[in-house]
Formats: structure tokens, sequence, C-alpha cells
């Protein structure tokens, strides 16, 4: 999965850095705690999505600091929403389609 997070000047009109995460892998933990925190049934809902990103902020900043590991703290504060959600949604999306096709062994 290709995703590119933009990162604005203060004025919000100017792109000053790219992040770019082109593959990743996510842990289990961290695939637990995405799912804990987006009601992954709400994720379709971008509305729902905002309440949810804004109620743990801290908790999914540290899930899209794995996704995107060169993006620092101030660096967050200079993204832009309407482009933040369909990202955040993406991830969900990548981490609950990579949980289902964990291979399973049915001889105990």
């Amino acid at each position: 999965m290709n995703l590119t997070l933009n990162i604005y000047d203060a004025s919000g009109k100017e792109v000053v850095k790219t992040a770019k995460s082109n593959t990743f892998d996510l842990m289990f933990g961290t695939i637990v705690k995405l799912m804990d925190l987006l009601k992954i049934e709400n994720v379709d809902n971008n509305l729902e999505v905002l309440k949810m990103i804004y109620g743990a902020w801290n908790e999914i900043k540290e899930v899209l600091s794995t996704v995107f590991p060169d993006v620092s703290e101030d660096d967050w504060k200079h993204v832009k929403v309407k482009e933040l959600i369909p990202i955040i949604i993406e991830i969900g999306k990548f981490a609950i389609t990579e949980a289902l096709t964990i291979p399973s062994d049915s001889k105990n």
C-alpha cells in the first residue's frame, strides 16, 4: 500500500514536507489498538472517524508514527484533516485485511 502524507507550512497553503510509506508491517498490538480506537464498523463514516481521532489523538498519532516514522511531533500539527482521515481509514482497512490473511494451521 502506498500512502502519502503532506505536511504544510503554518498558513496551510504550501507543502513543506511529504512523508511516504510504501509498505509496512503492523504489529499485532498495533492492529488491536487501531481496531479498538477506530471502532472499525464506523470506518466508512468520516464524521465518526473524526470524532474518534479527536478522542484518541495521542494513541492514533502513535499508530500513524509507526506508518510514517519520518514525521516529527511538530509535523503532525501541520497535516490537513481532510487528508488525514482517508489515510487513517486506509490504515484501518489494511490492518483488518492483514489480520484476516494470517494463515491458520488447522492441524492440531
